[in-house]
C-alpha cells in the first residue's frame, strides 16, 4: 500500500522540483509515536546533491505533495528536514478492504519467481521406530516448503524414505517367518 498511496506522490513532487535522478524514498516508522505515523528523510539525501538545507528541500517536496485527504490526514516537516506523515482513518479502511479482497493470498510475493528449489525433510528409516522428531520435521519441511511456494518459488518436495537395500531385504524376511510361524508353520 505504501507504494500505491504515497510513494508516488512523493516521486511526482521530487519530479516537479527538479530531481530526475530515481531516489530511494526510505519510509520508517517514527521510534517517538508523536511525530506521526510514517517519516522520510529524503530531503536531507539530496541536501548535497541539491546544494540547499534539508529543510528547504523538505518545504519544496511538501509544497508539490497532493494526497488524498481520506488517505493522508497531515503532512509536516520536523527537525533538519524530515517530512512526517499522519494517516487517516480512511487509510485504515481501505487497507482492510485490500486485505480482504486478497483473501488467502494476502502477503504473497512473486519474489522468487524463476528461482528452483529442493526441499527435502524426514528421512525416516522404515526398519526403525518412529518418534515425535519425525512427525516435528515433517510439519517443519512442509511449512517451510509452503512459504517457499507462497513467495513464487517453484518447489520440489521430497520426503526421502529409505526403503531399499540389505535392512529392506531382511525386513521383508523378518515380517515373511513372523507370518509363517503365525501361519502354524512348524519350521520357523
Amino acid at each position: 500500500m505504501i507504494a500505491t498511496y504515497i510513494a508516488r506522490p512523493f516521486e511526482n513532487a521530487l519530479q516537479a522540483i527538479g530531481v530526475q535522478d530515481v531516489v530511494q524514498l526510505n519510509f520508517e516508522i517514527p521510534k517517538v509515536s508523536s511525530h506521526g505515523d510514517l517519516s522520510v528523510n529524503v530531503a536531507m539525501l539530496l541536501a548535497k546533491k541539491l546544494g540547499k538545507p534539508p529543510r528547504t528541500i523538505a518545504q519544496d517536496i511538501v509544497s508539490h505533495l497532493t494526497f488524498d485527504d481520506g488517505i493522508i490526514s497531515s503532512v509536516e516537516i520536523a527537525g533538519a528536514g524530515f517530512i512526517n506523515l499522519r494517516y487517516s482513518a480512511g487509510f485504515y479502511q481501505k487497507a482492510l478492504v485490500e486485505m480482504a479482497s486478497k483473501g488467502d493470498s494476502f502477503g504473497a510475493s512473486d519474489s522468487g519467481k524463476g528461482l528452483n528449489v529442493n526441499v527435502e525433510y524426514v528421512s525416516a528409516n522404515p526398519t526403525g521406530l518412529l518418534h515425535i522428531g519425525h512427525g516435528r520435521n515433517t510439519a517443519i519441511g512442509d511449512t517451510v516448503a509452503n512459504l517457499l511456494t507462497w513467495t513464487g518459488h517453484d518447489v520440489t518436495r521430497e520426503y526421502y524414505f529409505n526403503n531399499a537395500g540389505n535392512q529392506m531385504n531382511n525386513l521383508a524376511l523378518s515380517i515373511y517367518a513372523r507370518y509363517r510361524q503365525a501361519s502354524g508353520d512348524s519350521d520357523f
